[in-house]
């Protein structure tokens, strides 16, 4: 006896139609193109800031091998801890870029479009990114830090910022929404953190401790962008 095979008809709510493929297909092409831009800007930004804090832990090392011809003192100090006559943020790096420690571009951080490598001349803030502890209070202890002291809690380099909108807004290189400041910290043990904020981070510099320490303001770490003391430089773009 032959046993016949039976078939059965696929009906419409067992399988798609070539309409129906076609509508999934439009629609998923749809979202990629709606979300690739995104993706795209979230993992560019993602990139530059790990280039960004690549940068920092490298200037920071810069310092550290200067130091290690100059009696553990980073550039700006003499051989015995004395200040130079000009230790502004520019001499500083101008030091580094002179002895061939740090090539021009490592200056500038992948955030600042405009800013130019330096190749002659007076060294300005066209031609750099970061900020470096301020030194212009003689009886400071962060003069105690501005040398190989491997201090966790001690910040010597760190993004800068440039002032403040109409709105009390932090202006800073960084884009953001919430209006905070944020960038890279580059501390004396040589990590590296990138900051979501500026005023909330516990230093120590020599015996004295900081709570809550504001980067950009007189007290504890006190980054300086531009010249001997100014907290906040006067750019006023990018």
């Amino acid at each position: 006896m032959k046993i016949r095979k039976q078939s059965y008809p696929c009906h419409a709510s067992c399988a798609f139609t070539l309409v129906e493929a076609l509508a999934v297909i439009v629609v998923v092409l749809l979202l990629v193109f709606l979300f690739m831009p995104r993706l795209s800007h979230d993992h560019g930004r993602s990139a530059r800031m790990m280039q960004d804090v690549s940068q920092v832990r490298g200037l920071h090392r810069v310092m550290l091998m200067f130091s290690e011809t100059n009696n553990g003192y980073f550039p700006g100090m003499n051989a015995r801890g004395e200040l130079l006559d000009d230790d502004t943020v520019a001499n500083r790096y101008m030091l580094m870029l002179k002895d061939n420690y740090v090539v021009p571009a490592y200056l500038i951080s992948p955030i600042d479009k405009r800013k130019k490598p330096w190749e002659q001349g007076p060294l300005t803030t066209a031609n750099y990114s970061f900020a470096l502890l301020n030194l212009s209070v003689n009886d400071s202890p962060r003069l105690d830090e501005w040398k190989d002291t491997q201090n966790a809690n001690a910040i010597a380099i760190s993004g800068r910022m440039y002032g403040k909108d109409s709105k009390g807004k932090m202006l800073c290189p960084w884009p953001r929404s919430n209006g905070e400041w944020i960038g890279s910290v580059g501390w004396n043990d040589n990590h590296v953190t990138f900051e979501a904020t500026h005023d909330r981070l516990d230093t120590q510099y020599g015996d004295q401790s900081f709570e809550n320490d504001n980067l950009f303001d007189t007290v504890g770490a006190s980054m300086v962008y531009q010249g001997m003391d100014g907290i906040i430089d006067s750019e006023s773009g990018q």
